[in-house]
C-alpha cells in the first residue's frame, strides 16, 4: 500500500526529487542499469557498486543516472546530426521534473529545454494539421509559433565531465552485465 505523495507512486516524481541529489555523485557512487525488460542487448537491470554504506538519496540519484545513461546510449546514433548549438527538447513526464531536465543537461552537456506544453505527440499532429491547411509555411515555423520554451537548463560543465567519466565505466559495465544475461 502507498500513501499519497510518498516516494514510490507510479509518476510521483516530486517525491523522488526531493530524494535524489546529483551532487552525491562520484566515482565511487553506485551504478543502476535500468534494464528491466531488456536492454543494450538484452541486459537484465541492475545495481553495481552498491553497499550497505549507501543512502537511499544515493540509491535514488543512482536510478536517475542509470536511466539517463541509458537514454544518453539510446540516442547516440542521431549526435552526428545535431548541430553543436541546438538545445535538446526533453518532452513527457521527465520535462515536468526540474531535476530530469538537470540531470540530461549535465549528462549531454549540453542545454535542455522544455516546453509549455504537456502532449507533445498531439500538439505534433496539431502542427502538421496546421502546415497541411496553409497556415504555415513549413513545420519549423509552426513548430516555432505552436509550441514555445517554457525552461531552458544549462549544464553544469563540472558535472558534465564527472557523469561523462561515469557514462563510459557505465557503458563498458553494461556491456559486461549483457554479456552474462
Amino acid at each position: 500500500m502507498t500513501v499519497p505523495g510518498q516516494a514510490g507512486q507510479p509518476g510521483d516524481h516530486p517525491a523522488f526529487d526531493r530524494l535524489a541529489d546529483p551532487a552525491l555523485l562520484d566515482m565511487d557512487s553506485p551504478s543502476f542499469f535500468p534494464f528491466l525488460l531488456g536492454g543494450v542487448e538484452t541486459g537484465r537491470g541492475a545495481f553495481l557498486g552498491l553497499g550497505i554504506e549507501h543512502t537511499l538519496p544515493e540509491v535514488v540519484t543512482a536510478m536517475y543516472e542509470g536511466v539517463a545513461f541509458a537514454h544518453t546510449q539510446d540516442s547516440a546514433p542521431i549526435w552526428p546530426l545535431a548541430r553543436e548549438h541546438e538545445a535538446i527538447r526533453l518532452a513527457g513526464g521527465a520535462a515536468t521534473s526540474h531535476m530530469w531536465a538537470q540531470l540530461f543537461a549535465d549528462c549531454f552537456g549540453r542545454q535542455v529545454e522544455t516546453l509549455d506544453c504537456g502532449e507533445l505527440g498531439a500538439k505534433g499532429c496539431a502542427i502538421t494539421a496546421a502546415v497541411s491547411l496553409g497556415a504555415y509555411r513549413n513545420t519549423n515555423i509552426a513548430a516555432r509559433t505552436m509550441a514555445r520554451v517554457a525552461t531552458r537548463f544549462s549544464a553544469n560543465a563540472d558535472r558534465h565531465k564527472l557523469l561523462k567519466r561515469r557514462f563510459d565505466r557505465w557503458t563498458r559495465d553494461a556491456e559486461w552485465i549483457a554479456s552474462r544475461s
